[in-house]
């Protein structure tokens, strides 16, 4: 555990309703709770508390060369980590929560692409 990410590890249970791809099409309406902590890494702000649909702000993570579980590879070979803390990504890549993200104010866009602001 560490002191400086007291809930790094937690594992949040969910169930995707629904999983988006694209842009959103013109009066298309999503309803969820946006669960952002003050902090990097998971913190208690974070986790849901009560019934709701909520949106999971993070990022995909790919490791070059890991297609399998095998002894060179030490982490799954897709992960998805949740935090806002020193990452960056093409514009292209960014998912349906990445882009709520610019929204809400939390990246930061230039030349292509996106910074999370500190």
């Amino acid at each position: 555990m560490n002191p400086m990410w007291p809930f790094s590890g937690t594992v949040i249970p969910l169930t995707v309703e629904r999983s988006i791809k694209g842009n959103l099409q013109p009066g298309q309406r999503l309803e969820v709770y946006y669960a952002e902590g003050t902090m990097c890494g998971v913190t208690a702000d974070m986790l849901p508390r009560r019934e709701g649909t909520y949106l999971i702000s993070g990022f995909h993570v790919t490791i070059p060369g890991c297609r399998s579980l095998g002894f060179r590879c030490h982490l799954p070979p897709e992960i998805h980590l949740v935090t806002r803390c020193g990452w960056t990504a093409p514009l292209h890549d960014l998912t349906i929560t990445q882009i709520a993200g610019l929204f809400l104010g939390m990246y930061s866009c230039d030349g292509g692409a996106c910074q999370v602001k500190q």
